[in-house]
């Protein structure tokens, strides 16, 4: 059989299986164009939520700031209608605002409308008995301002005066400012942006707004919304218009945001790429058959040259490829080939290199395993030989003071350990919160660099530093964080006797804290790695000091979450210089609200499971002067609530019976008109596990362990 006749068939063979996997491709990248469009349809939709639940958060707050002004708490109504006249001036969007008794009697109304037994009839959601009765903010369905003619929704705020509700202020804002917002995403022809309210009435919609504005949605919405917080359907618009439709309801506020896009735009998307990947593989085809047509004998030899040069490629060798053709075709094959020889070859160096970088990580596990627990024992002896020494050592003696500020050392030690490791992983799963705020850096590590200097953590070495004032916008406590890793890291490998410096400069628009230590600088082969978690100068044992390898990687993460970065490079003198850069902001710092002193004498309830931890916390608040009432368990703590309600509960959120947030719950529905302070105790940090804990009804999160001054400051400021 002739070269050409092969080649036929070998071309058919071929087209056989590429066909099928045409129609596979196809059907996948209409799924796939599907696929995608959903997706973005739903990212959009959520972020669309989002900007309209700050939209409401924004009136939200608005109305709790005018239902805090003095003129209310003096019941000065006509100098609050003044105020009211000033503020409704200044809020875009506000339509009217009103203030009422909690039982509805109106008192203030800047913008009567006509008939205000129709308005109230119109905004009756009980969104105004919410706010009466829990005192909190409410918001209301949509409604129609009959004197003003147009819709709008109500945004409710309590007004308290001695822990009880006086009035209820309500702030009539237009739909037309939810509307600016579906208008400013500038969705492309066929898609349409709706938010309903709690009712499932439009709130606004891109389509027709005026037209269907305070309508219910229709059905297919509606049902969708009724079966789940958030999802994808298939359902038709109030014109009768098929669409799939991406939706979100807000759990804050209970109302929804949903996209449609005209079903016949998805369904064409995914066809269009179909048949252009059809009609391309048809024509490749065809090229196919006509290039078999023209190749004969001329390529039977150069291919039975490169067929036996591939045997090597797939082990990652480097084979000679044969060059001499008169093909061109060949030729592209042959350097083809060679392409993937070399390929193949650095893949092979590649796993290479990707094993002994895994054996290195290994090792850099043990590594760390190993430190980790000469770091742990070394405070775990301190304290079990100091607790020996204050079991039989007199009370109040020499020896029992010693060994008591032993274990406060050694406590706080690993206290501090265990939070870079906890921090470390925040960081790395993206769970870090910061809690930003506007100060001076500079004052900030003034006062924490003579509060080393106190501790006496400077005795050793010659600290100079020479901090600018810079003003920058972050988390006060994590900058002290990252300065306080890179001090504690100069001091750890500068000799006794060495120079550690800190200056605080700002480089443009940049606010740069330069630690330099006079030690013996880091090797080459770490520079560029000496950020990375768990890296560290030398293996276990090489200095007593070399700690878990954690507290750079920490300074790096925290950062670069400021919007900054950090770097490390050796003194031409010797030494290390480490230099971190932070976006400065323009202003003076953020004020802060003076907290009240501590106040003694207050009834406390512990409920903490832990027998241990139970007593010593009891003994502590004890010798702070207070009364305090300990259960080990919710059940038992919920009893003594019962019999005496305290001022605070401290409560471990990982109870035996009950958990700590039902008890929470619980004490916050037997409280009455007197305030209850509550604390959470646990072991659970995360963002998540605080929202959870306010959430039920705690006033502050603790994560433990937590210090006896910061217990006493905790219950001094709850009033």
């Amino acid at each position: 059989m002739k070269l050409r006749s092969h080649l036929f068939i070998l071309a058919l063979g071929t087209i056989v299986p590429v066909a099928i996997f045409a129609v596979v491709v196809a059907v996948w990248l209409v799924d796939r164009e599907r696929e995608a469009l959903r997706e973005g349809a739903e990212r959009r939709a959520l972020a669309l939520l989002t900007a309209v639940d700050a939209e409401i958060r924004g009136h939200l707050s608005s109305a709790e700031a005018l239902a805090s002004v003095p003129s209310l708490q003096a019941n000065n109504l006509g100098y609050f209608r003044d105020v009211a006249e000033n503020a409704l001036k200044t809020q875009p969007g506000w339509l009217n605002i009103r203030l009422a008794t909690p039982e509805g009697k109106p008192l203030v109304d800047l913008r009567p409308s006509e008939d205000p037994s129709a308005d109230a009839a119109a905004a009756d959601d009980n969104s105004f008995g919410r706010a009466a009765r829990s005192g909190k903010p409410a918001l209301s369905n949509i409604a129609w301002n009959s004197g003003l003619k147009r819709w709008y929704f109500a945004v409710r705020a309590p007004v308290l005066r001695d822990g009880t509700i006086r009035y209820v202020l309500t702030g009539e804002v237009a739909a037309e400012s939810i509307g600016s917002i579906l208008q400013a995403q500038k969705l492309d022809s066929g898609w349409m942006a709706v938010v309903l309210d709690a009712s499932n009435h439009f709130v606004w919609r891109t389509w027709d707004p005026n037209k269907y504005i305070g309508q219910a949605a229709s059905q297919s919405l509606q049902s969708a919304v009724a079966s789940a917080p958030s999802g994808w359907f298939r359902g038709t618009t109030v014109e009768g218009v098929d669409v799939y439709s991406p939706f979100h309801r807000s759990g804050a506020t209970g109302w929804t945001v949903s996209l449609g896009v005209a079903a016949a735009t998805i369904d064409s998307a995914g066809w269009r790429s179909a048949w252009t990947l059809m009609i391309g593989m048809g024509l490749s085809i065809g090229l196919a058959l006509l290039g078999a047509h023209l190749i004969n004998r001329r390529i039977a030899q150069p291919i039975t040259a490169l067929a036996s040069a591939t045997d090597g490629i797939g082990d990652g060798q480097m084979v000679g490829i044969p060059a001499h053709t008169s093909v061109d075709e060949i030729r592209t094959l042959a350097q083809a080939l060679r392409a993937s020889a070399h390929a193949a070859h650095e893949r092979e160096q590649l796993i290479e290199r990707e094993k002994s970088a895994l054996q290195e990580a290994d090792r850099a596990k043990d590594r760390f395993l190993a430190m980790l627990s000469h770091e742990l024992r070394n405070p775990l002896a301190a304290i079990s030989a100091a607790s020996h020494v204050s079991r039989f050592a007199p009370s109040g003696s020499a020896q029992s003071i010693k060994a008591q500020l032993v274990i406060e050392r050694q406590t706080r030690h690993m206290a501090h350990l265990i939070g870079d490791l906890l921090d470390v992983s925040r960081i790395t799963l993206g769970k870090m919160a910061l809690e930003r705020e506007r100060f001076e850096v500079g004052e900030t590590l003034q006062i924490l660099m003579a509060a080393w200097r106190t501790s006496g953590r400077f005795a050793r070495h010659k600290v100079t530093y020479e901090f600018q004032p810079v003003f920058v916008h972050a988390d006060r406590t994590r900058i002290e964080q990252i300065a306080t890793n890179l001090l504690d890291n100069a001091l750890k490998y500068t000799p006794h006797g060495g120079q550690v410096r800190a200056t605080l400069t700002r480089e443009n628009d940049e606010a740069v804290l330069r630690v330099t230590d006079t030690g013996p600088g880091i090797p080459e082969h770490l520079l560029t790695r000496l950020f990375d978690p768990f890296v560290q100068g030398g293996e276990p044992g090489e200095r007593a000091s070399a700690g878990l390898g954690i507290g750079l990687a920490l300074v790096k993460g925290l950062a670069e979450m400021h919007g900054g970065s950090v770097s490390v490079a050796n003194g031409e003198s010797g030494g290390a210089a480490f230099t971190v850069r932070l976006p400065v902001c323009e202003g003076g710092a953020d004020k802060v609200r003076a907290t009240g002193a501590p106040l003694v004498g207050r009834h406390i309830l512990l409920i903490e499971d832990d027998n241990d931890t139970r007593a010593m916390m009891h003994a502590a608040l004890a010798f702070g002067g207070h009364e305090v009432r300990e259960a080990r368990d919710g059940t038992s703590g919920l009893a003594l609530a019962d019999e005496a309600l305290p001022d605070v509960a401290v409560i471990d959120l990982g109870l035996p019976d009950i958990d700590g947030l039902e008890v929470a719950r619980r004490l916050r529905s037997r409280q009455g008109h007197r305030r209850l302070g509550l604390v959470a105790l646990t072991g659970f940090g995360g963002p998540d596990d605080q929202r959870r804990a306010i959430d039920a009804g705690f006033d502050v999160h603790l994560t433990k362990p937590v210090t006896h001054e910061r217990l006493k400051r905790v219950i001094g400021d709850l009033k």
